[in-house]
């Protein structure tokens, strides 16, 4: 999942998201994936 992570931080940071809305989103796709 490091790659997709880094992609997805990456791709928040380039739209200038607050790190606490980054933090939560990446906690609920990887609760998703995780889910299957």
């Amino acid at each position: 999942m490091t790659d997709i992570s880094t992609t997805h931080a990456t791709a928040h940071a380039r739209r200038g998201a607050p790190a606490a809305q980054h933090a939560r989103a990446a906690r609920e796709a990887w609760e998703a994936w995780e889910a299957g």
